[in-house]
């Protein structure tokens, strides 16, 4: 019976629309998770002992592989360095191909930020912790 509709293409279709929704939705669970996690980081004027410069917010990156990169350069901005890891989810997202995307820091003060490792004055902020928990 010829019922003059391609199902191939109809299907195919239909497939491709419920994958760039699902997409969509990564990307914006991928993109709540670094506003978070930036948002839990310690900067200057609202850190618990009064150390932050910005450097620990600026070592904030997403990509598509784990790089060793490290800034130097403070950011105490939350406000850009969410800017930038959007821009930066935007130049590494394809939903057409199989990869990771890692939200990380490789700022030498990461474990003590976010364990509280070595400040004996300060409990730790646990932003990644914090972050993931958020995960609906």
């Amino acid at each position: 019976m010829d019922d003059g509709v391609n199902w191939g293409d109809f299907i195919t279709k239909k497939l491709m629309v419920a994958i760039e929704k699902k997409a969509e939705e990564a990307q914006e669970l991928i993109a709540k998770t670094a506003v978070n996690v930036i948002s839990y980081s310690p900067t200057e004027g609202d850190s618990k002992g009064g150390y932050a410069t910005g450097e620990f917010l600026a070592n904030w990156q997403i990509d598509d592989n784990l790089n060793g990169n490290v800034t130097t350069v403070a950011q105490p901005s939350k406000e850009l360095q969410i800017a930038q890891m959007v821009s930066d989810l935007k130049r590494v997202w394809d939903v057409k191909k199989d990869k990771n995307i890692y939200v990380f820091n490789n700022s030498p003060y990461s474990k003590s930020v976010e364990y509280g490792i070595g400040w004996p004055v300060t409990e730790g902020y646990y932003p990644r912790a914090r972050a993931v928990a958020e995960i609906k």
